[in-house]
């Protein structure tokens, strides 16, 4: 222990312990250092003491102060033997335990802690032989499907899988073989039986794969594999795809080559080393025309979601497929990369063209869709319901209404056509049969047009028809929105302004302007006309007029039947309270107090009074008849 010590105090932890470091080292150092400052502490006292040689009874005697020396010798070993246990226990890996042992192995000399540390030894041995049992029966186990990736070769990536089982255990193995303490307590041969017995198994799988691959290679003739043609044409309806058709033997050469090309067991073929040596050409012209295929089939399959837009562009599209035959045709994987790269060097320019015009043409119908919904949106009548109007004012403050409606209709209308103009710009080079079905996408914008303005009329419409016929809240009597005043002269009414006809026919000169500003717009097929190629042989005017039809429609003449009908009723409303009035009038306009007056001023008697109050009670019953 004090040589330790001495070594401790004259060295650093990394010196002491072979440069190793770790907390299991720093505690072994820590434990040392106190074991060594008690040891020459109770070594230092007993050198400073003077023992009588012929008196060995005494307490104070040589014999019993050599005891006590031995005791405290035997505490401080199981002290040290403890502290080695707390060290091991932090080193879980056998490589570091065997470094460990090593450390402790150049250390200690006492046969008690020689044979303290061989038990050791002997656990890190029993320990490393179980590992490689777990690893040969992980081996045995998967052997026949070994857990590979989609992507990873079948063969070479079976033996690497073996190899990798192996190498988990090299470096454990090297530690051990190298190792001076596990030489001395375990034997020279320590943990290699089992990790030579699983070494061979591996060793023999993986010749077995090699020779394997090595018999697979005989079928292949590497002229005739490469002599096919770049592309393969698939029909899918009326639609035409390019696939990729690398050779699958090639690539499962190329996958499994770079492997078996440093580890195989025998020389590889000329045929085989040739066709490695194109790896890098192969490679690149499957990417480039990958890339191309994918091109093109997202073209397609975009262009498939409407048929519409799949004639449109049929043009775009027969110009790409007769640049692309070649690669089906003259084009094979055994041609020089140069010729393979201005074949799809052509290719790409044209299908990045036809993806931008129809990107293009997609964004310029949202925009139409987006500003149709707007259209719909708009309102040409608005009612105040907390303002009764009269003739002039319903008048004019729904015309001025309608105007502003028109006004914001005709800039949507615009912003329409310009979109279709640009759209109409993307096709002017093509054959007629795709400006017919050009004409037939306007002729539906002009349709969807029509449908929303006739949607935003029904709308106005009703709210106008609602507003007439609110009902107040709480009552079931309904709100009024138009102003009336009855003209009465000598108690008869002589005049009702405005008039019910008047206000009726402002109702529906109101109504019927709303339909005839939204119906005052032009079609877009008429407004491009000129634009259509396989017209220009024919009539140029359009079957079904000029003008947006926004009438005759069903729910619209509907809508304005159900306000003339609300005019009705309060014309009927209105009758109903003049005939109350010419009904109870004499009651209302008789001058009760110029009758006191002149019964008074005359001295009317009682049986007149009586007979007069009889009269007025008669008629009050007649009326209540």
């Amino acid at each position: 222990f004090l040589a330790i010590y001495n070594r401790l105090k004259q060295f650093s932890i990394a010196n002491l312990f072979n440069g190793l470091r770790g907390r299991q080292y720093e505690y072994l150092a820590e434990t040392i250092s106190i074991i060594g400052n008690e040891l020459f502490a109770e070594f230092s006292r007993l050198t400073t003491v003077e023992y009588d040689p012929f008196d060995v009874t005494s307490s104070g005697s040589f014999g019993a102060d050599c005891d006590d020396f031995k005791k405290t010798l035997q505490k401080h070993d199981d002290r040290f033997k403890d502290a080695v246990n707390n060290a091991f226990r932090m080193t879980p890996r056998i490589n570091e335990a065997t470094n460990l042992l090593d450390v402790l192995y150049r250390l200690v000399s006492r046969d008690t802690m020689s044979h303290y540390l061989q038990k050791k030894a002997v656990l890190i041995q029993v320990e490393f032989e179980s590992q490689c049992d777990h690893v040969r029966e992980e081996f045995e186990m998967n052997r026949r499907c070994p857990p590979l990736s989609m992507d990873e070769p079948t063969l070479s990536g079976r033996a690497v899988w073996a190899k990798s089982l192996l190498s988990r255990l090299d470096y454990e193995y090297t530690i051990i073989t190298n190792s001076d303490a596990m030489k001395a307590y375990a034997g020279s041969d320590a943990g290699s039986e089992s990790f030579k017995s699983l070494q061979s198994a591996i060793s023999v799988y993986h010749e077995a794969q090699n020779q394997e691959w090595l018999r697979s290679l005989g079928s292949i003739e590497t002229d005739a594999i490469l002599d096919q043609p770049l592309l393969h044409i698939e029909q899918d309806g009326f639609t035409t795809l390019f696939v990729c058709a690398f050779p699958t033997g090639v690539a499962i050469v190329l996958r499994e080559a770079p492997y078996w090309e440093k580890h195989s067991s025998e020389d590889l073929p000329n045929k085989i080393l040739s066709l490695i040596q194109r790896q890098e050409d192969l490679r690149v012209m499957n990417e480039r025309t990958i890339n191309m295929v994918r091109m093109h089939s997202e073209l397609v399959y975009s262009l498939n979601d409407d048929p519409s837009h799949l004639r449109l562009f049929a043009g775009y599209l027969k110009g790409i497929e007769k640049l692309m035959r070649p690669g089906n045709r003259s084009l094979m994987w055994s041609s020089r990369p140069s010729m393979v790269e201005k074949y799809v060097g052509s290719v790409l320019p044209e299908l990045k063209k036809a993806q931008e015009k129809y990107k293009e043409f997609r964004t310029r119908l949202l925009q139409i869709s987006k500003v149709l919904k707007m259209v719909e949106k708009e309102v040409f009548l608005s009612i105040d319901k907390n303002v009764t109007y009269n003739e002039k004012s319903f008048r004019k403050s729904q015309e001025k209404c309608i105007g502003g409606a028109r006004d914001r209709v005709s800039l949507f209308y615009q912003s329409i056509e310009n979109e279709v103009k640009v759209i109409l710009d993307l096709f002017t080079d093509y054959p007629k049969d795709v400006h017919a079905e050009l004409e037939l996408l306007v002729t539906t914008i002009d349709s969807g047009l029509e449908r929303v303005v006739r949607q935003s009329v029904r709308h106005s419409l009703l709210c106008l028809y609602q507003a007439m016929n609110m009902k107040k809240a709480g009552f079931d009597e309904q709100m009024a929105i138009f102003e009336g005043l009855v003209q009465l002269v000598d108690d008869k009414v002589v005049q009702f302004r405005p008039s019910l006809i008047e206000m009726t026919d402002a109702v529906n000169e109101i109504a019927k302007s709303v339909v005839q500003n939204s119906k005052d717009f032009t079609k877009l097929t008429h407004s491009f006309n000129s634009r259509f190629q396989w017209r220009q042989e024919q009539d140029n005017t359009t079957k079904n007029g000029k003008k947006l039809c926004i009438v005759p429609d069903e729910k619209v003449d509907k809508i304005i039947q159900k306000i003339t009908d609300s005019m009705s009723s309060a014309s009927v409303s209105v009758e109903k309270v003049l005939n109350y009035w010419d009904k109870y009038s004499s009651l209302w306009t008789d001058d009760k107090d110029a009758y006191a007056r002149g019964a008074d001023a005359n001295k009317i008697d009682s049986s007149q009074l009586q007979h007069d109050i009889k009269q007025f009670e008669e008629k009050l019953s007649a009326l209540a008849m």
